[in-house]
């Protein structure tokens, strides 16, 4: 079987250029990542809710505030950046249209709703959606970002005082948000047990990690509107595939990137990435990490002066 080979090979290490005001004396935290973009949130006592779109191959930035009237608490919101440029292949965005969709957890007299909001880069305003979506008062959003499938984003939460996982849904068409269950045996699962995919065929998967060092994944399917239903599509060993030094600790699953069926474990020994399919291994970093979510961050930049893409790198940000 031939293996796919690069057509451009980096001769430097990728170095993400600071913006040009610098960055200021507050703590970031990554939400996400597309479309050459990094999207921020200050978690700052001093400075809270500065929301920072950053672009880190140009250095260009842009910051806004969170939309008004939201009080901005530790997972109690989700957040994505999408570019909105006409005929973009998104390759090469930067500087473009891009849109922010922010989706909060609204807790009032007793109860809880959530609620999505969508920041335009060409009006430089926030829109509320007037859809909102009954939650338990208990529900939390995992600090790990969305995923986008088709015009869909889709954010991984606990939806009950049971800490069952969910998938919150917010279409992009209807601005409608809804609550996806997950299979029965993913329910009870805590944040680095299970991650969501957009994988290579267009559907939504879900990973999760076994006590007995393998990984099951499912993919969903639309039955109607309201339902879905979730298949299972294979079991991956990890005990072949990865060097592992302590088989009782347990591993983490970090990220996946999307459209690649690609996702990031935490061993003992580093963190890879895996191709689920051809299940092909890289080490990112040796040793063991107390991360427990990367963004994978995929970049081309073509200065006018050059007529091909001058490098082309993945770096990881980590939260």
């Amino acid at each position: 079987m031939e293996h796919p080979v690069p057509n451009f090979v980096s001769t430097t290490k990728f170095c993400p250029r600071v913006p040009d005001r610098g960055w200021r004396s507050w703590h970031y935290e990554a939400l996400d990542c597309r479309h050459s973009r990094v999207l921020l949130v200050t978690a700052d006592a001093v400075m809270p809710g500065v929301i920072i779109v950053w672009d880190p191959m140009t250095g260009w930035q842009r910051e806004m505030y969170k939309p008004d009237k939201y009080t901005m608490y530790r997972r109690h919101h989700g957040a994505a950046v999408l570019c909105t440029a006409s005929g973009c292949n998104h390759l090469a965005c930067h500087e473009g249209p891009f849109l922010v969709v922010f989706v909060g957890m609204v807790k009032s007299h007793g109860g809880c709703f959530a609620r999505p909001w969508v920041f335009s880069s060409e009006t430089g305003e926030w829109s509320a959606s007037r859809f909102s979506l009954d939650l338990d008062v208990k529900a939390v959003v995992l600090p790990v970002p969305p995923v986008l499938v088709g015009d869909a984003l889709h954010f991984l939460i606990e939806h009950d005082a049971a800490r069952d996982l969910g998938i919150l849904k917010y279409d992009m068409g209807s601005t409608c948000l809804s609550l996806i269950f997950v299979p029965v045996s993913v329910r009870r699962l805590l944040c680095g047990d299970a991650i969501l995919m957009a994988m290579a065929d267009g559907s939504l998967g879900l990973a999760r990690r076994t006590a007995n060092l393998t990984i099951k994944l499912w993919s969903m399917q639309m039955v109607s509107d309201n339902v879905v239903s979730w298949t299972p599509l294979r079991v991956v060993d990890l005990k072949i595939l990865l060097p592992i030094q302590r088989p009782m600790k347990n591993l983490i699953l970090n990220g996946s990137v999307e459209g690649r069926d690609i996702i990031f474990v935490n061993t003992d020994l580093g963190i890879y990435e895996i191709d689920i399919k051809s299940l092909r291994l890289k080490k990112h970093l040796k040793g063991e990490k107390e991360l427990m979510c990367l963004i994978p961050y995929m970049g081309f930049y073509n200065p006018q002066s050059i007529t091909v893409d001058s490098y082309t790198k993945i770096i990881i940000v980590h939260t």
